[in-house]
């Protein structure tokens, strides 16, 4: 009798080591590199850039006089009803020189200095005239259009300038989807200290700016103190200020990185790791209430397991191994209105096709999205918070298997 328990007992702690290595480097995977290297170390990729180039039959917008001289009838970069458009990607530059009514931007008359891009370069500016003054009490502002969907971790760059006369010092604020609320960005200023110099102002977007279809960056003033003193409306209608060498750059939201930096993701992950340690543990504490030859099987199941891709699982009870092929969203686009919700419908597709494995797969899957535009329950309950857009992503043991695009209105 003695000799029977020892042996069983032996095989328990046996079965109960092989787990706990599993359960460890589980662990291991989802709090210290919860979606592979990948994720650290993905490359930002630029999303849209502007690179104004000024060259005889390429102007900005020219005043009425040059146009008719230079055979222009408007600008091949668009104009301030409709927006300049960017070089490269899709975005639109606009500036406004009241806060209010929207200003056409020139070429410099004066060439400027840029620590990028060398000396004697022409720049795009807004410049203060007889319509259109410097006035106090206003908010004077460049504003760029743009769309951050399928995007995380996204910076903006750009480069401001101006003459003696033209505003000095700036900050930077956002919004997303159609709201007219602007919210400043923290640490996000510059200062123009001298005259026709360009200066870099750099900084990245808020998570709720990240994913989002339409965002709208402002580099607006701080104040109306000129570069050269006193107050741009000391001379109401001189003046310019200038905006060229604009980038946004972001990491693509994909299966391999699609749950590295948002802190809602991390805790549906943290969540699901428990969620598998508990079920780990449970199978043990099965597994030694079970036969001697019982436990022989489960000691293999695992070790099978712990050999198999993060895609797969194996059933504590049983030696067949459970693999999630694809998840089948029913659709891949919706949209909901603001204060709604709706769940995600789905088909589980694995081997094998039987409701035990399905089950199986089901609990370890969850939804998460980086938008602030919804709020996602790790079951897939989606409530629709804000105007705007979002991604929704299905995740089985910290790989995407579906996303679906949630437009909120």
């Amino acid at each position: 009798m003695r000799k029977i328990f020892k042996k069983k007992s032996n095989l328990i702690l046996s079965t109960t080591l092989v787990a706990a290595l599993i359960i460890s480097s589980g662990a291991y995977n989802t709090f210290s590199n919860p979606a592979g290297t990948k994720t650290a170390s993905a490359a930002s990729t630029t999303i849209a850039a502007l690179e104004y180039t000024y060259t005889d039959s390429s102007d900005i917008e020219t005043n009425a006089e040059d146009a008719e001289e230079m055979e222009l009838n408007n600008s091949k970069y668009g104009s301030k009803k409709n927006g300049y458009d960017f070089t490269t990607g899709s975005a639109k530059l606009y500036a406004s020189l009241d806060g209010s009514s929207l200003r056409k931007l020139e070429w410099s008359g004066e060439d400027y200095t840029c620590s990028s891009h060398g000396s004697d370069v022409k720049e795009p500016v807004m410049t203060a005239g007889q319509k259109n003054p410097w006035a106090s009490g206003t908010v004077p502002y460049f504003q760029i259009n743009f769309s951050t969907s399928d995007y995380e971790s996204v910076t903006f760059t750009a480069y401001l300038g101006g003459t003696k006369k033209g505003l000095k010092n700036f900050n930077a604020a956002y919004t997303t989807g159609s709201s007219t609320t602007f919210t400043k960005i923290s640490g996000a200023t510059v200062s123009l200290s001298n005259n026709k110099t360009m200066y870099k102002i750099s900084f990245s977007l808020p998570s709720a700016a990240c994913d989002q279809s339409s965002v709208k960056v402002r580099l607006q003033a701080t104040d109306l103190v000129a570069i050269g003193g006193g107050y741009v409306y000391d001379d109401a209608t001189g003046g310019e200020n200038a905006i060229n060498h604009i980038t946004i750059s972001g990491t693509k939201a994909s299966s391999s990185s699609s749950s590295s930096s948002s802190s809602s993701s991390s805790s549906d992950d943290s969540s699901s790791s428990k969620t598998d340690s508990s079920s780990s543990s449970s199978s043990n504490s099965s597994s030694s209430s079970s036969s001697s030859s019982s436990n022989s099987s489960s000691s293999d199941t695992s070790a099978s397991s712990s050999n198999s891709s993060s895609s797969s699982s194996s059933s504590s009870s049983s030696s067949t191994k459970v693999t999630l092929k694809k998840i089948k969203l029913k659709k891949s686009t919706i949209t909901l209105k603001k204060g709604k919700s709706t769940k995600v419908k789905y088909t589980i597709v694995c081997t094998p096709k039987t409701k035990a494995a399905k089950k199986a797969i089901k609990k370890k899957l969850t939804f998460s999205s980086y938008s602030s535009s919804v709020k996602v329950t790790k079951k897939g309950k989606i409530t629709a918070k804000s105007t705007g857009s979002a991604t929704v992503y299905a995740k089985y043991n910290n790989k995407t298997y579906a996303s679906l695009k949630v437009t909120v209105k």
